[in-house]
């Protein structure tokens, strides 16, 4: 189709808009010089079969308040997107079979902690579930396995999944006189017994990233040894010392629910001379059991079993998630 140009010309064959050179044959229009832009051809009908340029950028250049409907090529994520106001986020035109819009979910998948060695009142702790936390494009309409690790018994605590990630559960504090197991976050080592267990990227097999830490060492001094405290996804468990139990490690914060929450913390131990304290969901040291928190991943206590892990995905309110039987699931606006 010819262009048409504000001026009709009766004389002459050129003529210069935006900067290009345009030249007329008697019959239509055709760019002779120069370059284009986007607003100079706006609202004509384009039959070219080149291209046209997108501006381009990284995910970190993205416009800090873009208009609706604003389209951009991605150069981190090698995509188109486009800015939907009803989502308050870019969103991406999949490449995969099918295609499909694709959106960011925010997660965090914390593992079950693992229990204390729980045989005896001198057993390490267990550690916190492993925790990790991100961010990960998901594709409208696709179905997800999610699992909800439980604590340890006598044992350590069980995985917790979301699609691809999956989070380890804590291991178990070692018994009177045997080594932590590795896990998440590893077990405390029993007291009598100077190895606590390995956790995040010392287990074996490993688990990559890191999603904790390791449990304490047991203090070997006969009457007055003491078991080392559980691992957590914060900091490692504290060694026991002369007659006083090892504290459970920190555990690790998030705040994608809207409050600052800490989770995945490692379980204490008992001493003759002092108990190691607990925080963050792990049992605090004593001659009773004291089981991790539910829901929190926490290690239990020398004698307790390991808290519950949960799987929390955060996305536009402009979305729903279908959750199947089996798994019980609550939705929280967020404001």
């Amino acid at each position: 189709m010819p262009l048409t140009f504000p001026l009709n010309p009766t004389t002459g064959n050129t003529y210069v808009y935006s900067g290009t050179t345009w030249t007329f044959d008697g019959t239509s229009w055709a760019k002779t010089s120069g370059s284009t832009s986007i607003t100079a051809v706006s609202d004509q009908v384009n039959t070219s079969t080149g291209y046209i340029d997108l501006p381009s950028g990284t995910t970190a250049q993205r416009p800090g308040s873009p208009p609706s409907g604003a389209i951009r090529y991605n150069s981190s994520t090698l995509n188109i997107e486009y800015y939907d106001p009803a989502f308050t986020q870019w969103m991406t035109v999949n490449k995969t079979a099918g295609g499909g819009l694709t959106f960011d979910i925010e997660y965090l998948v914390v593992a079950g902690g693992g229990s204390g060695g729980v045989t005896n009142l001198y057993n390490g702790g267990g550690g916190g579930g492993g925790f990790r936390t991100g961010t990960i494009s998901t594709i409208i309409s696709t179905p997800y396995t999610v699992t909800i690790g439980a604590g340890g018994s006598s044992s350590n605590g069980s995985d917790s999944i979301y699609g691809t990630i999956i989070s380890a559960g804590g291991g178990r504090g070692g018994v009177l006189t045997g080594a932590g197991s590795a896990g998440g976050s590893g077990g405390g080592g029993g007291f009598d017994n100077p190895s606590g267990a390995a956790g995040g990227a010392g287990n074996t097999p490993a688990t990559s990233p890191a999603q904790g830490y390791s449990g304490g060492n047991g203090h070997n001094a006969n009457s007055n040894g003491a078991a080392g405290g559980g691992g957590g996804a914060g900091g490692p468990g504290a060694p026991g010392t002369f007659a006083v139990g090892g504290r459970g490690g920190i555990g690790a914060n998030s705040a994608i629910t809207g409050s600052n929450v800490s989770y995945a913390g490692g379980g204490g131990t008992y001493g003759n001379n002092g108990s190691g304290t607990a925080s963050d969901g792990g049992g605090a040291g004593s001659p009773s059991a004291i089981n991790g928190l539910a829901n929190r991943g926490g290690g239990g206590n020398n004698l307790g079993s390991g808290g519950s892990g949960i799987v929390i995905l955060k996305y536009p309110a402009a979305y729903y998630i279908t959750v199947d039987a089996g798994l019980t699931a609550s939705t929280v606006p967020l404001a």
